[in-house]
């Protein structure tokens, strides 16, 4: 029984020491709180996994369908704009079968009846007659009006065969133009050697026009000669803003050669673009814009250059502009191959963070492109990835609310009843748990039934091993004493250093304060030591740590050396006077320096202590007293430089009681 009672006692102890402080009971929580946060950090893990896969899968899909719909609006688009250009071209084309045909007929009559059409002008040109503009009515009783001619003095004097051009130009303008004008604003034959017949019921331009001017010299005719045409083909020229009409224009022109390769004419249209203009220079606000290239690198239209390319009629550069944009937009197209059957393609140019849907319009040399910038594809994305996230993070924190109520139920409970056992065992209550006074559900068929059966069956084993053991411990208590008086001794001592320990330091502190005598205290500090850690490791500063023990050992054998803490390290001296003991301990710390323990990350490039010294006797007893005065003096040397030692201040004492100790 007196066994048992110890056995008890020692329960007890375990218990009471086993004990946690309120804040650190709230901080650990119970085991079921912890299992469920650890679900809780799990399924927001998973859930914003699934989040960033479904992000993937979705910005790829999103991504997908945004370049198959790019794709399919840049080719309607193409498409419907392209109808316009198309209408010039089956127009032009046709035009130019009609002037062939009439031009190979070699009729006289556009020759003899020459004068009927032209007249010869007081300032040296010749020009149509006034009346085909301002109209007249045939023999029909048919209205022919808006066409006027221009025959420069440089095409001067006419040849047959120049009159019979422009009497051809003449008719066949007055017969296409009345049915073409819904589609285009003008229709203007050119002649090689400077003359024009246009039709424009706005303007009567060959009445007006100024007889200095040189047609060969303007882009109206130079533009579809051969040195600047060679391969024959229709040319689009650019863009323009006409004042006189308030509106953006385009310019189709086609050369018409006989068949013997010579200029006969050219066939030109002008076409009003400003609701193609208008659609591009209306930005969206997601951020996309059209805008229109050629092939050969001019800008025909762009919603942010507008104004710069009314001045240059069609002329100007990507690399003009200075935007940096559409030249890499330029380089993307220009490597990409466009197809010139007006088939759309999707280009992504990574610099300007923007996908470009681009097709030709109707063989003209134009692209007709689509900025499209990613932004769009993947705020789509976020916000949709963003309502699955909540989705996910809802459907875990349901599962969660459900896992925590079978939990506990199943698990919470169980393990409180088994607590109150254990809690009974460190009470020493074996023979009440063992008896089934301690209520565990032992009925259940899982682990914590069994558990529960295994406990009882434990506290039962170990009252009846109590029996057994009082007699064992008995017969042990004398080895257990001397055991005891060597841990005893033990406990005195530091295990890294083997130098005394900060329990023997405070016993011995307080004996020699009481004693006094000739007793001075130092505290050393090793200087820097954490950088030292950092530099070399802890197991080196451990070593560090022992040598600097060590060297203090061996220059002061008559001292205590002790392990205040961390890297502090006490001594207690004895000697005949103070400024002896003083001394010791100053030569004892210099002795570390000249050791000259490596130490990179220091000034002086060695290991150096820092130190305060102060007699105990100056404290009359007070060994706390004096234990904060050479703390004061550590700390000042530390602070003004280290690697020294300082005496700490200490209050007077009486005349007798330095001369008795032998002053300072």
């Amino acid at each position: 029984m007196k066994l048992r009672g110890k056995i008890g006692r020692f329960s007890a102890t375990l218990r009471r020491h086993a004990k946690t402080s309120p804040q650190e009971e709230g901080a650990s929580g119970s085991l079921v709180s912890h299992i469920i946060l650890r679900m809780v950090v799990i399924s927001l893990l998973g859930a914003f996994a699934m989040a960033a896969i479904a992000f993937v899968f979705l910005y790829r899909q999103a991504e997908r369908q945004e370049l198959e719909n790019l794709r399919d609006y840049v080719g309607e688009r193409g498409s419907a704009e392209s109808q316009l250009f198309a209408h010039a071209q089956h127009d032009v084309k046709l035009f130019r079968r009609a002037y062939l045909s009439a031009y190979a007929d070699n009729d006289p009559r556009p020759v003899i009846n020459f004068d009927r059409y032209y007249l010869s002008m007081p300032d040296g040109t010749v020009r149509l007659r006034p009346e085909f503009y301002y109209g007249y009515r045939d023999q029909d009783g048919l209205l022919h009006s808006g066409t006027t001619g221009f025959v420069g003095k440089e095409a001067l004097p006419l040849n047959d065969d120049l009159k019979r051009r422009l009497v051809l130009a003449y008719r066949l303008v007055d017969e296409f133009s009345p049915a073409w004008m819904n589609d285009f604003t003008n229709l203007h034959v050119t002649l090689p050697e400077g003359a024009l017949i246009a039709h424009w019921p706005a303007i009567p331009w060959g009445l007006e026009a100024d007889s200095s001017l040189e047609l060969t010299t303007r882009p109206v005719i130079t533009t579809t000669q051969k040195a600047n045409d060679p391969d024959r083909h229709p040319i689009w020229a650019g863009i323009y803003f006409d004042k006189s009409l308030k509106d953006w224009m385009g310019s189709y022109m086609l050369p018409v050669d006989a068949p013997n390769g010579r200029q006969l004419a050219s066939i030109n249209v002008d076409i009003a673009l400003g609701e193609l203009v208008r659609l591009i220079t209306r930005k969206s606000a997601d951020g996309s814009y059209l805008m229109i290239l050629t092939r050969d690198g001019k800008v025909i239209a762009h919603p942010d250059h507008m104004e710069e390319l009314s001045e240059s009629s069609g002329e100007t550069g990507v690399t003009d502009l200075g935007d940096a944009d559409l030249i890499s937009i330029y380089s993307q197209l220009k490597r990409s191959h466009v197809p010139q059957d007006g088939s759309p393609v999707i280009v992504d140019d990574p610099e300007v963070g923007a996908y470009l849907g681009v097709t030709e319009l109707n063989d003209g040399g134009w692209w007709l492109v689509q900025v499209y910038p990613h932004t769009i594809v993947s705020g789509d994305v976020n916000r949709a990835s963003y309502v699955l996230l909540l989705l996910l993070i809802g459907l875990a924190g349901l599962l969660i609310f459900a896992f925590a109520i079978v939990l506990k139920r199943n698990i919470a409970r169980p393990l409180k009843a088994l607590k109150q056992a254990c809690e009974m065992i460190s009470l020493g209550e074996y023979k009440a748990v063992g008896a089934g006074n301690a209520a565990m559900p032992e009925q259940r068929r899982d682990e914590i039934g069994l558990l529960s059966r295994s406990f009882r069956h434990m506290a039962k084993q170990i009252d009846y091993a109590s029996e057994e053991l009082e007699q064992a411990v008995i017969s042990r208590t004398s080895d257990l004493r001397k055991a005891n008086q060597k841990l005893n001794e033990l406990s005195f001592r530091d295990a890294l250093t083997h130098a005394y320990n900060r329990r023997a330091f405070d016993r011995d502190l307080a004996k020699a304060a009481k004693d006094g005598g000739t007793v001075v205290l130092a505290l050393f500090d090793v200087d820097h030591f954490k950088l030292y850690n950092d530099t070399y490791g802890h197991a080196a500063g451990d070593e560090a740590l022992r040598r600097v023990v060590s060297i203090l050992q061996i220059a002061m054998p008559d001292a205590r050396i002790y392990r205040y803490g961390g890297e502090e390290i006490a001594a207690l001296i004895y000697r005949q006077t103070i400024a002896e003991g003083e001394a010791a301990l100053s030569n004892a710390a210099s002795a570390v320096a000249q050791v000259a323990i490596p130490h990179r990350s220091c000034r002086l490039g060695f290991i150096t202590i820092s130190g305060g010294v102060v007699p105990l006797a100056f404290f009359e007893g007070d060994g706390d007293a004096a234990l904060k005065a050479v703390d004061r003096a550590l700390y000042e040397a530390k602070s003004t430089g280290r690697n020294r030692m300082i005496k700490g201040r200490v209050r007077k004492v009486k005349a007798r009681l330095g001369q008795t100790l032998g002053g300072e």
